[in-house]
């Protein structure tokens, strides 16, 4: 019995892998693809790739980039800080992480959440965010006081 052909999803995705790992920069359209493509495709990579996409991908903050990080917490196990400060995160951000650290097998110890809209200094967070300790000490760091002045990073 032969075996099917690959998918011409398959083979796309297995390029972009390979260039990705390469340190390549991909096609620029690919940038451009469908949130729910793309999706489809940031699945699919390994660590790595998703390093190098992200290298090359314009990162303007916002809801992107939580979903990003919420792609990229459970692929990457060894991952152990993340810097995600003042990327203009909204309050979705927060819940989505929160459902990726949830289902994460990795070594995460530090998130930094630090000016990030996500972040209210009236809500109470602190029974949702106590959920998720490394050696007794929070994943999450949160911002102390509103820090407005500090200029915005578009930076992952």
């Amino acid at each position: 019995m032969s075996k099917a052909p690959p998918s011409l999803a398959f083979l796309c995705i297995q390029s972009l892998k390979l260039q990705l790992l390469q340190g390549d920069n991909p096609i620029p359209d690919v940038y451009e693809l469908p949130s729910e493509l793309l999706d489809g495709v940031i699945a699919h990579l390994p660590a790595l790739a998703l390093h190098n996409f992200q290298t090359h991908i314009k990162n303007r903050g916002g809801l992107e980039t939580a979903r990003f990080l919420s792609k990229l917490i459970p692929l990457a196990p060894k991952l152990v800080s993340v810097d995600a400060s003042y990327n203009l995160m909204p309050p979705e951000s927060l819940l989505m992480l929160c459902d990726s650290l949830r289902s994460a097998k990795g070594d995460l110890k530090r998130l930094d959440m630090t000016g990030n809209i996500c972040i209210s200094s009236e809500t109470d967070h602190s029974s949702l965010l106590g959920e998720f300790q490394h050696n007794g000490e929070p994943i999450f760091v949160l911002p102390s006081s509103s820090t407005s002045h500090v200029p915005y990073d578009d930076e992952p």
